[in-house]
């Protein structure tokens, strides 16, 4: 056994689970119960150090190196959030390699579990009062997350008793998530690809071991695919397995197969008062607006640029983990050499720990403006 091993840790409303893996199969190492609290409060730092030092302590007595682990959280879980749940497990002791979403790691677990699968997939995962919804494409042994979702307000503490509104809400979810895929094929399309080589079905609707009323889930879903070949497949220890899983393959075991995740977040950036170079050579129109820099998808590491004509040195740059401009990071001021009308490239560079860092500089010259965000 190496003398250092990475772990998965899956924190839950109700506890919190540690798993490796072992000549091929999740083992659990550590389980402990909790009070009940709900999911965002129990990722406070008031509410996570001690059970996290606990967990530490059971491992050091062990004489088990276990320092370094991925952690779990809600797809819904801002920059901020994520931040808070990084430093906690830094003081306990822990080093936390990357944060992954539950949607991401099941899909991987799904993938793990399904060996040369060639699916499209749907993944629900139901908490105490928000439900995650997600899709992904397995095929090759990648498993790509082409969307994830939070739908607040709506989970376990609803039961059987959801209300028509509320399923109505929640189905209007899983069907946008159903036309991600749509998109997708017709991107497929454009790029030259063969239609009859195309899977254009939704293969399986993933459920959690949370999403207790699958006749629920059964109505909501079942008219998802057009040829109602669809199936639901329940799943145990999903987000623990997909943690395993991932652990052991950043610690180089062959026993994880051929399997990659795409697992990058969506960043994203708003410049104010600026045109963009098109790739024919155009301009378009100035203004303030989001421009997606790092899709969701993308494999890590990766860097990303592209160059902007600043109309207002008085202008910034504001850094979002998402498509809408709802979760700003970071807003950086224009560099001191910036006069109006200035040409200026920005660049997003991430790392295998997902830390991205957003730099300002003049094309082919000096760089300045550089801020760095850990996602």
């Amino acid at each position: 056994m190496p003398a250092e091993r990475m772990i998965g840790i899956e924190l839950m409303e109700t506890g919190i689970r540690a798993a490796w893996m072992v000549r091929g199969k999740v083992r659990i190492l550590y389980e402990e119960q909790w009070p009940y609290k709900p999911l965002y409060e129990r990722f406070g730092k008031e509410n996570l150090l001690q059970p996290l030092e606990e967990c530490k302590k059971y491992f050091d007595e062990l004489g088990l190196a276990v320092d370094k682990c991925l952690v779990s959280v809600p797809v819904g879980m801002d920059y901020s959030q994520r931040e808070e749940v990084r430093m906690t497990f830094l003081e306990a002791g822990f080093t936390p390699v990357r944060i992954l979403s539950n949607i991401s790691l099941m899909a991987l677990a799904y993938q793990y579990s399904n060996p040369g699968t060639k699916e499209n997939i749907i993944l629900i995962d139901m908490r105490d009062n928000f439900t995650d919804v997600g899709g992904a494409i397995i095929e090759e042994g990648v498993t790509e997350i082409l969307t994830v979702a939070e739908v607040p307000d709506i989970g376990l503490k609803d039961g059987s008793a959801m209300t028509a509104v509320q399923k109505q809400e929640l189905s209007e979810k899983i069907a946008e998530t159903r036309e991600i895929f749509d998109i997708y094929v017709e991107e497929l399309l454009k790029r030259g690809e063969k239609p009859e080589e195309i899977n254009r079905e939704i293969n399986k609707v993933v459920l959690s071991e949370n999403c207790t009323n699958q006749p629920l889930f059964i109505e909501l879903c079942g008219s998802l695919s057009s040829q109602k070949s669809s199936a639901i497949t329940k799943q145990k220890y999903g987000t623990l397995n997909g943690l395993a899983v991932q652990a052991a393959k950043l610690n180089g075991m062959t026993e994880t197969g051929d399997i990659l995740l795409l697992d990058a977040l969506h960043w994203s950036i708003s410049v104010d008062n600026w045109s963009i170079d098109s790739e024919d050579g155009k301009k378009e129109k100035p203004g303030t607006q989001m421009f997606t820099i790092i899709h969701k998808d993308t494999t890590i590491p990766t860097k990303k640029s592209r160059i902007f004509e600043v109309r207002d040195k008085k202008g910034s740059v504001r850094v979002f983990q998402d498509g809408n401009g709802k979760k700003m990071i970071a807003e950086i001021p224009m560099p001191d050499w910036v006069e109006d009308s200035s040409r200026i490239e920005i660049s997003a560079d991430v790392d295998t720990d997902g830390k991205i860092i957003v730099t300002l500089k003049e094309p082919k010259m000096r760089e300045e403006g550089k801020r760095g965000k850990d996602g």
